[in-house]
Order: C-alpha cells, then structure tokens, then sequence
C-alpha cells in the first residue's frame, strides 16, 4: 500500500470544502439579516431572527466507507454533539432545526433515513428503539456517543428526531446541482454565466471565512455581505458578457460584401476618396459588424433600446462638432482655383477619418471593438443622418428633400 493510500487527505479535503457549498446555500436561502457560520458551533450554523438552524454536514469519497451508517461515528456523535448542547443550554431545541447533510444517498434500512421520516412521537420512539438496538455492544470508537444518546431523556431526544431531516444526495445537496440551486435562489439571470457566478462567490466565502479564522475570529457571514457581494459578482459578470465579439468572430463573406456595394454609405465614402477599395471593404465590413453586435446586444438584453438612443445621439452630435470645426475655413477656398473640388474633397475626407477614429460609450463603459463605433456612424450616413462631404447637404439632399439633423 504506498503512502498516498495510507491516507485520507482527499476525503478529509472533500469534507472541508463541502461546508462552505453549504454554507453558501444557506446564505442564499436564509431572510435578510440572517448570519451564517462555520464550523462557529457546527459544520454549518444558520442564526434568523425566528430560529436557528444546525447542520452536521458528512460528505465521502470512498466507496468503502459507510457514512452515517447504524453503527457508523458520524451518525453518533452527530446525535451525541447536539445533546450535549441541548442539556448544556447552547441550542435552544424549540426554535432549532437540525440538518444532517451528505453527498451519500441512503434508503430506508438507514436509521438517518428513518429519523428523517419521523414526523410524529410514535415515529420518534421507533426510530429510538432502532438506535438502542444498532447501540448494543458499540464497539470503542463509538461507545461514549452510544451512552451519551441512549441516556438522554426520551423526550428530549424525541423532540430532536422529530425536528431533524436529512439532505442528502437526491436532494441537490452538493455540487453542481447544489450550485444550480443556489443560482435559482440568487435569481440570477440566464443571460448571465450563472454557474461561474455562484462559484465566484463560493470562491469569495472561503476567502472570507480564511481570514476571519486567520485573524483568530469566528467563521459568520452576514447576508447583507453576501447580497453586496453578488451583486458586485453580477456586475462584474455583466460587464465580461456585454463585450463586442472581436471582429474574427463574425466573418463576412464576399457575397455579403456584394449586397452593401451600391449602398449610400459607400457612395458617401466616394465623394470624398476615389476608388479607395481598402477603405470601402472595410467600412462594408464595419457597417454589417454593426449592425449584427447591435442585434445580438440587444435580443440578449444586455444593452436596452434607451441605451443605444444615447449612443447612437452621442455620435451624431460628436460628428456635427467635427464637421463644424473642419468646415469653418471652406469658404476661403477660391472656387475658381482648378483644384477647388479636390480641396473641399480633401475636408470631407478628413471629417470622415477624424469621424471614425473613435470609440464611443455604450451603456455607461467604453466599448473594445471600433468597428460597433465606426459602423454606427455608416448607420447614420446611410440614413443621410450625417456626411462627409462639406456640401453634401446642399448639393446632394435638397434634391430629395430636406435634411434637418445638422
């Protein structure tokens, strides 16, 4: 048997780590004002203005190890742990639940099972007759908690089988499905990663809990801290999802690339920069990027209607500002200098770049990718909204009819 064998360290770990996914379940199904702690009286302890909860929490790994069995410690000196506290005056019985939690799964033939069902008195006194029958001739390891249970008084150990009730592995007590249940209680929403959130803030707890007990305090965490928390976790979570996909992730075919051509945003382009290819691609490309990150931003709802309104009026008006400041000194341009259309060219080329080289706020944070940015604006020059070429409102939209957004 090599060394690693002789040992329990994985099973003892798989233990230690079972608390905290408890107590974080706990944290998300207790009222407000609720403190939780571990291993601060239990494994687990719940405090609520009307009651306590105890939980002993018995998580394994080995296949050959029979937890909470008959004659098993932990389902001894579980009872054994809490009578003692009862007759000492730690727990007030009366406004106390008692939990024994387990990744196991366990049938009827097991007495935590029955102690679980026991609903009623009669129930309760069979379920001590199994114990004093599973309790009879208890080997060493377990001999005082046999004695200290079996030499309780009846009907304090009654009153503890009615109120105690077993989770174990069919009621979503540990790992993922635990963790799934945690996320339906913290209402987190689909569109969020609700998994990566709960476990943010298992990972949150333990870092909590080592540094109160590192600081000789007790291991309590209040709810209001844990609602604080997973609202920052969402926060986080929401601002990593509302991220532009980088451009790789939404190829554009040459197909579409041939639909966008003859668009009105190309011919804007024109006006100002001869048969630049590179460019026209490239705005076609931005201009189609867009529009598909907007629609999938938007039907994922993580950028609301009102959002982009304020993004999209950010734009036009940053674009009326540049094209007032470039424009200022195009009257000074001799109109009879042979170079004249290119000069006014050249400044509607230079409102496009100055336009373009930009990235504008969405919903309050900066965006990654100018391509949302610089599509937007090929929205709006698609839309006649705003123009490049310094004349293009006189020349070109009074043709078809007013244009009052300048």
């Amino acid at each position: 048997m090599g060394v690693l064998e002789e040992h329990s360290v994985p099973g003892q770990a798989a233990g230690y780590f079972f608390q905290p996914e408890r107590a974080l379940y706990w944290l998300a199904k207790s009222p407000k004002g609720a403190m939780v702690g571990i291993e601060a009286g239990d494994d687990v302890t719940v405090l609520t203005v009307s009651g306590a909860i105890t939980e002993q929490d018995k998580s394994s790994i080995s296949k050959k190890t029979d937890t909470l069995g008959n004659r098993s410690k932990d389902l001894w000196n579980t009872l054994s742990i809490w009578i003692q506290a009862i007759n000492e005056g730690e727990i007030n019985i009366e406004s106390t639940s008692f939990i024994v939690a387990s990744n196991k799964i366990f049938d009827e033939t097991y007495i935590i099972r029955k102690i679980s069902n026991a609903e009623n008195d009669e129930k309760a006194k069979e379920c001590i007759d199994f114990l004093r029958t599973a309790g009879d001739n208890p080997p060493k390891t377990i001999e005082a908690y046999v004695r200290n249970v079996l030499s309780c008084k009846e009907s304090i150990l009654i009153n503890l089988i009615k109120k105690t009730h077993l989770s174990d592995g069919n009621d979503k007590s540990y790992g993922n499905q635990l963790m799934d249940e945690i996320s339906s209680l913290c209402h987190i929403p689909e569109s969020l990663p609700c998994l990566d959130i709960v476990y943010a803030m298992l990972g949150w707890l333990h870092e909590t809990v080592l540094t109160l007990w590192r600081n000789g305090e007790s291991g309590w965490i209040a709810r209001n801290a844990f609602d604080e928390q997973l609202e920052r976790q969402k926060t986080i979570f929401r601002e990593r999802v509302f991220r532009e996909r980088i451009p790789d992730l939404i190829p554009i075919t040459n197909s579409k690339r041939e639909e966008k051509k003859d668009s009105k945003f190309v011919r804007q382009i024109s006006l100002v920069k001869d048969n630049d290819m590179n460019l026209i691609i490239e705005s076609i490309d931005d201009f189609i990027r867009a529009n598909i990150e907007r629609n999938r931003l938007s039907l994922e709802g993580f950028i609301t209607e009102a959002d982009f309104i304020t993004f999209d009026d950010n734009l036009k008006a940053r674009w009326r500002n540049i094209f007032r400041n470039m424009t200022i000194d195009i009257e000074d341009i001799d109109s009879s200098d042979p170079d004249y259309e290119k000069k006014v060219k050249r400044v509607g080329y230079k409102i496009l770049l100055a336009t373009l080289d930009y990235r504008e706020q969405l919903a309050g944070r900066l965006t990654e990718q100018y391509y949302l940015t610089k599509g937007s604006y090929h929205r709006h020059a698609e839309m006649d909204k705003i123009w490049w070429h310094p004349f293009y409102d006189k020349l070109i939209l009074k043709s078809g009819g007013e244009n009052d957004e300048k």
